[in-house]
């Protein structure tokens, strides 16, 4: 009997400690591209975490928003505008790849040079694999000064 009023005493303690109350953080924006409102793709910051948000442009039928996130550890958001900004500078045409940290796969800067200007397409595998890929829309440098929050 003892053992029996001990379950019935333990068991509510128990199970209201398998939830956990989040503390949400305030998303401060950073930057948008949204030609007539429609959102391309977006830079926002929670915390210390950056966190971008596209329009995957593989499919033109489908509205498909896909992101990847990183936290800005030894100024990685500064380091990542940086040489997206050099990129364009020196309008290079190959692609740098970036491996994202906590498994949020892999991120592709492919730099294209079309009649002499130099543009940006993010392709995204949220996979390790490679197997799936998500592309931005085309990014010229004054929209990578405006998605970092430079303009």
């Amino acid at each position: 009997m003892r053992k029996l009023i001990l379950l019935a005493i333990i068991i509510p303690f128990a199970s209201f400690g398998q939830i956990n109350v989040v503390e949400n953080k305030p998303k401060e924006i950073i930057g948008k591209i949204a030609p007539l409102g429609d959102v391309l793709i977006e830079c926002s910051k929670t915390g210390n975490t950056y966190t971008f948000i596209y329009r995957d442009i593989k499919f033109t039928s489908l509205t498909d928003y896909e992101s990847f996130s990183f936290r800005d550890i030894d100024n990685a958001f500064e380091s990542l505008y940086s040489l997206i900004i050099k990129g364009l500078k020196e309008k290079r045409t190959d692609t740098v790849t970036i491996e994202l940290p906590e498994g949020e796969g892999v991120i592709f800067l492919n730099f294209i040079k079309s009649f002499g200007v130099a543009s940006l397409q993010i392709a995204h595998a949220p996979y390790k694999e490679h197997n799936i890929i998500k592309y931005s829309t085309y990014l010229s440098k004054n929209k990578v000064k405006k998605l970092f929050g430079k303009i």
